[in-house]
Formats: C-alpha cells, sequence, structure tokens
C-alpha cells in the first residue's frame, strides 16, 4: 500500500542495505518552522525532540533538495518489490544548541529481518542527521547527508522487515527511538 505524504516526513529499508554517500556540496535541508499539523507529524519524542521516520521511494530523495520554502512531496511507502529501492528519511526539530549555535543530531539504524535478526552489513552507527550552526531554532530538519538505502532480492524472504533507528541529540543528550517497517512482497 503506497499513501502519499504532503508533509515533510519520509524513511526507507532494504534487504540489501546501502549506506548512503555522504554529500560533500549539499548542505543539509531546512525547512521553516512547522505549522501545527506538520508539528503533529513528528509523533516520537523525547524531551525537546520530535521526530518521525518513514520510507520512500529511492528516486523521490531529491524532493529533499528543494528550496527550504517549498515543501517536498513524496510517497510513504510499507512494501517492496524486488528491484526497488526505498530510502529512510527522517525528519526532527527540537535538538539544543551549543553555545555557537550549533546542533549535533546523528543516528543509528538496525535493519531487521523477518526472522528478527540484523541484516548483514545492516546495523550503521553515527550517521550523519544535521550538524552545524541553526538560525531557526524551531525548524524541521532532514537527514540528507546519509540516508539509507533498502532493496530486495530474489533469494529475501518474503516477511516484514524493520528499520529500528535511533535519533541523537548529542549537544542536548536526548534520544528518540523509532521503528518503521518494509513488507518484502
Amino acid at each position: 500500500m503506497r499513501k502519499t505524504i504532503g508533509a515533510l516526513a519520509a524513511l526507507a529499508l532494504a534487504a540489501t542495505v546501502v549506506p548512503a554517500a555522504q554529500a560533500d556540496v549539499a548542505p543539509p535541508a531546512l525547512r521553516a518552522p512547522p505549522t501545527p499539523r506538520q508539528a503533529e507529524a513528528l509523533p516520537y519524542k523525547n524531551g525537546p525532540v520530535s521526530a518521525v521516520a518513514i520510507l520512500i521511494p529511492d528516486s523521490q530523495a531529491s524532493e529533499f533538495e528543494k528550496p527550504p520554502s517549498e515543501t517536498p512531496r513524496v510517497t510513504k511507502i510499507d512494501a517492496l518489490k524486488v528491484g526497488e529501492i526505498a530510502a529512510l528519511k527522517l525528519m526532527f526539530k527540537g535538538p539544543q544548541r551549543d553555545s555557537q549555535g550549533r546542533i549535533d543530531v546523528t543516528f543509528d539504524v538496525d535493519f531487521i529481518g523477518p526472522d528478527g535478526k540484523t541484516l548483514e552489513g545492516g546495523s550503521l552507527k553515527d550517521l550523519p542527521a544535521y550538524q552545524g550552526p541553526v538560525t531557526l531554532p524551531d525548524a524541521i530538519f532532514d537527514n540528507i547527508r546519509a540516508v539509507p538505502k533498502m532493496s530486495f532480492e530474489t533469494k529475501d524472504p518474503k516477511g516484514v522487515y524493520k528499520a529500528v533507528i535511533v535519533l541523537h541529540d548529542n549537544i542536548g543528550g536526548w534520544n528518540v527511538p523509532m521503528t518503521v517497517e518494509l513488507e518484502r512482497l
């Protein structure tokens, strides 16, 4: 089943986990402060930090490269066929700034198979979500520099796979756990 998302949120998984290349030139995405409706779309909370993780088709990941004034338009997916690629997107707000106005947010993700075991190469740690100066502290940020991807091969068993994510506000000390599921069709 696919659902169109008009808000600022997205996430992706796969049986073949591909660590995303870190962009050398693209700055982390920064969006204006959320409207009340957008803020409700960030259901995972710990202290002042709230977040959401979703899976989207990899072909839509470029939606998050739009200017901050434009809202990314993506399709949330919860199932994937062999040959398709999903991208894991995180959206978050509320991390603490240091004395120079910077934030430091990273995340870990474990991709878990239908058997409950972590997939080979599926444990990724300390991925950069957003690290740097912030001029709009109430803005919504996303993980444009490190976007884990997932795809399935014919040999992968059908069933439900999970991405277990922990978002870390390294300055404020807040951790936000999230889980997203993806069915291999």
